[in-house]
């Protein structure tokens, strides 16, 4: 889909901040543009540039200005672009020949860059730390798709950063000959000088193409889905690696002749797992147990009027702004699917799920309607609150400027009775004053 108003684009990021809704992405010529849409008003067009085209960009916000990590073929460019003035300031991050994916984030006031290198088929998990002006480095070899033999690439990668402070990258790689491919999951502390592997998946065959999706819970937990593509067909799985090392699911549901892209919403102990077409069908399962168990899939199906997409938004919060895949409806104002508009009772009974289960979706669906519903009364209720809060606020100045009056009329009789004595007590003429309030 395209939101820079035509400029062909290859990818979306989106974000919001006081300025409007922010759309970035690339154009045919490596220019990233930068649109800003606003309410009853024309768009607003800025366009960035680094050393050559950009061939892969991650971007956030911070403080009126845009933070991006660019991939040329020169390398690796960090730039900082400000949304007042339209300048922006760039540091080379890297010269060598890399295997990009770049990615960065904040987490306590720090700032990450993260990506990968490849030299002599070796891969290299880069992450680079500025803080207070001060870069740091740490390197992490990625363990050998076949022991003993060269030659890998990574054909996929994605982040995700957690509460507790533990960056996870998902990565898709295979061997040059594209014969042999791994699913590696890494678990890095952030603060900590600490990294940990896990084989999530391993296949040797050749001509697949794979879909991946990651995820972290409320409570740091990272959860997996990829999808491998063979042939006509289309073969997803599951694993959350805390919960039974090196062990994954594999789901009940198949595709012909299509290509959907495992996208998770989590919510406490529920999971809702979607693998979304283009054409708008999404398959949805859930599991109220932290992916332990999970439903039978269901069809959903969107319009193409709806543009559905996928985007790169973020999480802003006091301790981390953090890039985050988005799936939603709309643009150029993009509104983020919820479970309100997967869980409702007619996909249930389009589903037609076993009575068990059945009760267990409806009883989810009362629970995600009450939170819902909930969540507005209490936004209701605190705005009833600052009302009542304003009018006691305007109640005690107004109480405040009679108190004020009543001084004044009570000083004027004074000054009057005063004067009055004044005048007795001499042979002046006698004159009069107004005050006027």
């Amino acid at each position: 889909m395209n939101f820079l108003e035509g400029y062909q684009v290859l990818r979306n990021v989106l974000f919001r901040m006081t300025h409007g809704t922010h759309w970035l992405g690339i154009d045919r010529n490596g220019v990233l543009k930068h649109a800003v849409h606003r309410l009853q008003e024309p768009p607003v067009f800025m366009t960035w540039q680094a050393h050559g085209p950009i061939r892969q960009f991650c971007a956030i916000p911070s403080e009126n200005q845009v933070h991006v990590l660019v991939q040329c073929d020169t390398g690796m460019y960090y730039l900082k672009c400000s949304l007042d003035t339209g300048l922006q300031q760039e540091r080379c991050i890297e010269r060598r020949v890399t295997g990009g994916f770049p990615h960065l984030f904040m987490y306590r006031s720090a700032l990450y860059i993260c990506y990968i290198v490849t030299e002599q088929g070796a891969l290299t998990f880069i992450m680079k730390s500025c803080h207070q002006g001060v870069w740091r480095e740490r390197s992490v070899a990625f363990p050998d798709t076949r022991p003993g033999q060269t030659g890998q690439r990574v054909g996929q990668a994605l982040f995700a950063v957690s509460e507790h402070g533990k960056l996870y990258g998902l990565f898709h790689v295979c061997s040059d000959d594209e014969e042999h491919h791994a699913l590696e999951l890494l678990e890095v502390d952030i603060e900590h000088a600490s990294e940990m592997w896990m084989r999530l998946f391993a296949a040797a065959q050749v001509r697949q193409r794979w879909s991946i999706g990651l995820s972290v819970d409320d409570g740091g937990r990272p959860h997996a889905a990829w999808t491998i593509h063979s042939g006509s067909a289309a073969a997803s799985y599951y694993a959350n690696p805390t919960r039974i090392s090196g062990s994954c699911m594999p789901l009940s549901v198949r595709f012909e002749d299509a290509e959907p892209q495992p996208y998770f919403i989590c919510r406490g102990e529920m999971l809702l797992l979607l693998l979304v077409e283009e054409s708008g069908r999404i398959a949805a399962a859930y599991s109220t147990d932290y992916g332990e168990c999970w439903s039978p899939f269901s069809d959903i199906h969107f319009s193409p009027q709806s543009q559905l997409s996928i985007v790169q938004s973020v999480i802003s919060e006091p301790d981390r702004i953090v890039p985050v895949l988005l799936l939603g409806l709309g643009a150029p104002y993009f509104r983020p699917i919820e479970e309100i508009d997967l869980l409702n009772s007619f996909s249930a009974l389009k589903a037609l799920l076993p009575v068990d289960t059945g009760f267990a979706y409806y009883g989810l669906q009362m629970e995600q309607l009450f939170r819902h519903f909930e969540s507005q009364v209490e936004g209701l209720q605190s705005a009833v609150n600052e009302l009542d809060s304003g009018n006691e606020a305007k109640e005690m100045s107004l109480q405040q400027l009679i108190e004020q009056c009543r001084v004044l009329e009570q000083t004027e009789c004074e000054v009057l009775a005063e004067i009055k004595k004044l005048q007795d007590a001499s042979d002046t003429e006698p004159f009069s004053l107004r005050f006027i309030l």
